[in-house]
């Protein structure tokens, strides 16, 4: 484990990966560990897309439009809600994640490291993320 840990400092911070934040090493002579990662409120994009199936607004047709305005920047943007469950999501929210996803990969990448399960079980949604600057 301590060499995963180094392997976490050395890949460093990114907007679009789920970044390490510290560890406690105190009793790790008693095989205790403790790993400590940015919160990610929302869990994966597997379980949160199977959660609220029924939510789910398909825009295809409206793309153009619908960059205007998001579902899940105006409503995770609240916070406050105990009921998250009638959060809705779109396709561009679906553009959006799979965006983020590859310049999270690209970074790894950029640090020679190779992720071997990417998948919608293993990305993470956190509260509200910035979109990076495509340009």
């Amino acid at each position: 484990m301590i060499s995963e840990i180094k392997m976490l400092i050395l890949v460093g911070q990114h907007l679009n990966i789920v970044n390490f934040l510290g560890a406690v090493t105190e009793n790790i002579h008693n095989n205790e560990l403790m790993i400590i990662f940015e919160y990610c409120r929302y869990g994966s994009v597997l379980s949160f897309m199977q959660s609220r199936r029924s939510t789910f607004v398909n825009c295809i047709d409206d793309l153009p439009m619908a960059w205007i305005t998001s579902a899940m920047d105006d409503e995770l943007g609240e916070g406050d809600s105990d009921d998250d469950s009638k959060i809705s999501f779109r396709t561009t929210d679906l553009i959006c994640w799979a965006t983020q996803i590859a310049f999270g990969m690209e970074y790894l990448s950029s640090k020679n490291v190779f992720h071997g399960d990417l998948a919608a079980r293993n990305v993470l949604l956190c509260e509200k993320v910035q979109p990076r600057n495509l340009l």
